[in-house]
């Protein structure tokens, strides 16, 4: 009888140093490095840029602007070659077309566009410093 508690004995302690072994080796498992991955363009378009990219102004000050009310004037230059305004702090020129927003003419005392294809005249009123 007594050989049979011992071979239980041994049974049940060979059980757990396997139990033990198997948690340290598997703790002691070298870790794995990150693969490193190159990136090569081949004339394929370059996943880190956005997919937008917009033109001048889209992104910029006239991004949700739905009508003359949302526009500020900073200034308008009259040329013969071509006018410029300055509104909410982007430069167009007469005729530009800037995502939904178009230039149509640029007059001394103001601005006509048409926003979502609605022509609006926004008037332009200059700072007076005397």
């Amino acid at each position: 009888m007594i050989k049979h508690y011992r071979s239980w004995f041994i049974f049940i302690f060979l059980w757990i140093f396997l139990a033990q072994f198997s948690i340290v080796s598997a703790n002691t498992q070298p870790v794995p490095t990150p693969e490193v991955v190159k990136y090569t363009q081949q004339d394929q378009r370059d996943p880190f840029q956005p997919l937008m990219t917009g033109k001048k102004g889209d992104f910029a000050g006239l991004f949700g602007v739905e009508s003359v009310d949302d526009i500020a004037l900073g200034g308008i230059v009259i040329d013969p070659s071509g006018s410029l305004v300055l509104a909410n702090g982007v430069v167009l020129q007469e005729g530009e077309i800037t995502g939904h927003i178009k230039v149509v003419e640029v007059r001394e005392d103001g601005v006509v566009f048409s926003i979502n294809e609605i022509v609006q005249f926004k008037p332009f009123k200059p700072l007076d410093f005397d």
